[in-house]
């Protein structure tokens, strides 16, 4: 698996993304779930927060706690000091 290299930092007048964080929430289920391999009676739910400019942004995703680190240490170097606004478009494919 090839890696893409970084984009160039590109700094504006627009507020910069300062202080990623990531955190992970057991939640509980109303009820059991399962499917033909596996049982379960709770969800992780992952959870990203960016600052910029006193402003928070978060994305969320569901999977083991374990993606929390992997979350926070690798997209994290990608994105402080970037411009908040400068989010590429989808990608189809």
């Amino acid at each position: 698996m090839t890696q893409a290299a970084p984009q160039e930092r590109v700094f504006h007048d627009d507020p910069v993304v300062e202080h990623p964080s990531v955190s992970a929430y057991r939640i509980p289920t109303d009820l059991p779930g399962g499917d033909a391999t596996l049982t379960w009676d709770a969800t992780t739910l992952v959870l990203a927060e960016a600052t910029a400019a006193g402003r928070a942004g978060i994305g969320f995703t569901y999977g083991s706690a374990a993606t929390a680190p992997v979350v926070e240490q690798e997209p994290a170097n990608l994105v402080v000091g970037h411009d908040a606004f400068d989010v590429p478009p989808p990608t189809t494919g």
